[in-house]
């Protein structure tokens, strides 16, 4: 039975991504290769079980850090695993941070079981697994693709099955039908309303609460049991008997700080970010919200895939990684505004949306990433070895500060940014203005 790299970051675990260079060896593009193991950070696996969800947590942590440290959950993108952010993960271990990142489900979680048993019998859906290395792969490349304006024309794009998202999705689709104003709606205006929806194009809370339920419901799940059981609560519901998983695997070695959590997330994880801090309302009820989480991270998000209304109400520090050959920027211009302030703003040119994941840009997949066209939004990973070190390193100095492990002040992380050009194109920790974004980014003229 052939293995599909999905398969293999699964058995793997963390050490995957340190096999797959040792495979490629020099075939490599010369440009990708940032070491994702670390000597001075060490990671584990902590299981959690809540409900019917079996749920596998990468750590990792600097042993020479002692006492209760501060700790942030990092949530994947789509159709990746826990180790997507696996070189930031090592970033933060390294601030003396411990980073828990849960292997979210995804693709899975959208279908009833018999839906994905009898579609996955189907020809169409294993020669698409078997191309793109897993059927998440091909989801999240779809969706996030520059080329998707390419498929939802009807123009040809290369190694795309719509049928795939069609029938994947098919819960959403038929949800959104229902909806008066898009009865009619066939499956690539459903594709379409998605994207513009993930960007702020399109502001209809119906659609939002459709495609966020699809989107976010395991995931905001994931991220407030993996608190529950890391410090001994039972917000949730689902940890009665009050265990601390974390102290049970960890004893007295390493301790976590209750009243110091963070999270960080891209690109859907990024999106879930804003959806745990309050921007969403789904089901008429603000049932994602977490207040237990600090500062954030979101990096690559899909921003606007939530109720506007609720920025301006979401009072955690925040910053905002991004590309600008990512269309996901437009949805920043917009909800950023809102945050009031609160919302420090890092965009790093020649970038794209791929560029920021490990997954993505692993050897294997990043000569996957350089040739099909169906990746080819800006940058990508031929920039992924000059981005990540900058991003790491502003991450670092955000959650130092927010933690309160070093003093500095407001303006050094923007001013180490601007340090940075011409790598970092962009930063603010000011209120966006669109006048000013479009002065900056005139390939976005006339579309924010």
């Amino acid at each position: 039975m052939k293995i599909t790299k999905r398969d293999f970051l699964k058995i793997s675990g963390l050490a995957a991504l340190t096999a797959l260079t040792a495979l490629t060896g020099s075939s490599c593009p010369s440009s990708v290769g940032l070491p994702i193991r670390d000597p001075n950070v060490k990671t584990d696996v902590l299981e959690i079980d809540y409900g019917i969800r079996k749920m596998n947590v990468g750590v990792w942590y600097n042993p020479d850090f002692s006492g209760e440290r501060p700790f942030i959950l990092s949530s994947h993108g789509l159709g990746a695993s826990t180790i997507d952010l696996g070189s930031a993960n090592n970033a933060l271990a390294n601030k003396g941070i411990v980073v828990l990142a849960p292997d979210h489900e995804d693709v899975s979680t959208s279908l009833t079981t018999n839906m994905l048993k009898d579609y996955s019998d189907s020809q169409e859906f294993k020669d698409t697994a078997e191309q793109f290395g897993g059927i998440e792969y091909y989801v999240r490349t779809a969706l996030f693709s520059s080329q998707l304006d390419s498929i939802i024309e009807g123009k040809d794009a290369r190694g795309f099955n719509f049928n795939i998202l069609i029938n994947l999705f098919l819960n959403a689709f038929d949800q959104i039908r229902t909806i008066p104003d898009y009865e009619n709606y066939q499956p690539m205006d459903v594709l379409d309303l998605l994207k513009k929806s993930f960007t702020g194009d399109i502001e209809d809370n119906r659609v939002n609460d459709i495609f966020g339920g699809a989107f976010y419901d395991s995931r905001m799940k994931d991220l407030s049991n993996l608190i529950d059981f890391s410090t001994g609560a039972n917000q949730m519901g689902n940890n009665p008997s009050f265990r601390n998983a974390f102290d049970e695997k960890f004893k007295d070695a390493l301790k976590v700080d209750a009243n110091k959590i963070g999270v960080m997330g891209y690109s859907i994880g990024g999106g879930a970010v804003f959806e745990i801090l309050g921007a969403g309302d789904v089901c008429n009820g603000n049932i994602y919200y977490d207040s237990r989480i600090g500062p954030a991270v979101s990096i690559g998000p899909n921003i606007a895939l939530n109720h506007k209304e609720n920025f301006p109400g979401i009072n955690n520090n925040m910053l905002i990684i991004i590309g600008d050959g990512d269309y996901l920027i437009k949805g920043v211009a917009r909800r950023q505004p809102m945050l009031g302030g609160r919302g420090e703003v890092v965009v790093y040119g020649n970038t794209g949306h791929t560029t920021f994941s490990d997954t993505a840009c692993t050897p294997i997949n990043a000569i996957l990433v350089n040739m099909l066209s169906q990746f080819s939004d800006d940058g990508n990973c031929d920039s992924h070895s000059l981005v990540a070190p900058s991003s790491h390193e502003i991450m670092g100095m955000f959650f130092e500060r927010e933690f309160g492990l070093k003093s500095a002040k407001e303006t050094d992380l923007i001013n180490y940014a601007m340090s940075q050009r011409p790598v970092v194109r962009y930063a603010t920790s000011e209120p966006i203005v669109k006048s000013e974004f479009e002065t900056a980014f005139p390939e976005y003229a006339g579309q924010i």
